[in-house]
């Protein structure tokens, strides 16, 4: 479980820098969806925090899947 004593949750957990980090990504083409899936997934205040059953039902876990070919 993430606590304030992880500096790498301390980060996220701090308003406005999951912005930093996205941006800092913003040449791989995450998308809108996936960042939204990850931000609330490490939401500091776990009431707020996704189920696995809001992940499993979340709009970026039902799109495309890629295929071998």
């Amino acid at each position: 479980m993430a606590t304030e004593d992880d500096k790498i949750y301390r980060f996220f957990a701090r308003p406005n820098r999951t912005d930093q980090f996205w941006n800092s990504l913003s040449s791989f083409g995450i998308s809108t969806e996936l960042k939204d899936l990850i931000a609330r997934m490490i939401e500091y205040n776990e009431e707020h925090r996704l189920t696995l059953a809001d992940i499993l039902a979340h709009p970026w876990m039902k799109g495309e899947v890629a295929t071998h070919e």
